[in-house]
């Protein structure tokens, strides 16, 4: 059983597809750890179903823990990820009782990062294309077709060296008239004022309020859909955030 505490663990949700009640629910709970028991803090763990499709997502805090809940009960796999370490993807788990408890840790590689070389570029370049094949899939239109070109990964490495966040480095880029309001319920994503935009992160909804904790190097394609794109997906527009761990 991991022990959870108001000052030891902080759990970020980041979003569920489908609400269920507490007292039924399928939770799972664990750390992300390194082979030195070293906890890797915001990890991203997703939980995965029988097809490999998105079911939840949460961010590992401080000291590596996370929890999420399942839709349902069923049998689910759970990623981890984050830059510098080898995505983990756990065994099948059935979980299938009502409100049961599944305690889930897993144990990263590192992979560290190379900045230059032309080896590099080639698979940054392969990601890319996949990454654009895929969102292509997702939109029914290409990307390079949307009233806003997609943030590709090297122009969002740039704004993190220089210190800022995501809603700083969509405001800088956007030439659609985005505006980001801080309310209680988080930043506001809104175009020329409209209400809130939607946003997702890997297909997952997220949830305004936790917007400001991700961090800008998690992303490998920031994606802004305004309704003037004509997106059946996203009629009134959404703000999609991609990591390289959907395409990989």
């Amino acid at each position: 059983m991991i022990r959870r505490t108001g000052t030891t663990l902080v759990v970020v949700f980041l979003a569920m597809l489908v609400s269920t009640s507490a007292t039924q629910a399928q939770t799972f709970q664990g750390r992300v750890k390194d082979r030195e028991d070293r906890s890797i803090a915001t990890a991203m763990v997703r939980l995965l179903d029988e097809g490999g499709e998105p079911r939840g997502v949460a961010i590992a805090d401080s000291e590596g823990f996370y929890e999420l809940e399942a839709p349902g009960p069923g049998t689910y796999r759970l990623e981890a990820a984050r830059i510098g370490y080898k995505k983990f993807v756990t065994a099948a788990v059935s979980a299938t009782s009502r409100g049961g408890l599944y305690s889930v840790s897993m144990t990263l590689d590192p992979a560290p990062v190379a900045l230059e070389g032309i080896t590099v570029e080639t698979q940054r370049e392969d990601t890319r294309r996949e990454m654009d094949r895929q969102i292509r899939l997702v939109l029914g239109v290409s990307p390079s077709a949307l009233r806003n070109s997609p943030m590709q990964v090297n122009a969002i490495m740039a704004h993190a060296r220089d210190g800022r966040g995501l809603s700083a480095a969509l405001q800088r880029t956007s030439r659609l008239g985005l505006t980001v309001r801080q309310t209680t319920a988080g930043p506001c994503f809104s175009l020329r004022g409209q209400d809130c935009l939607p946003v997702f992160l890997d297909g997952a909804r997220v949830n305004r309020s936790l917007l400001d904790q991700l961090q800008l190097e998690m992303f490998f394609s920031i994606v802004l859909v305004t309704p003037a794109d004509g997106v059946s997906t996203y009629p009134g527009g959404a703000l999609l955030l991609y990591t390289e761990a959907w395409v990989s």
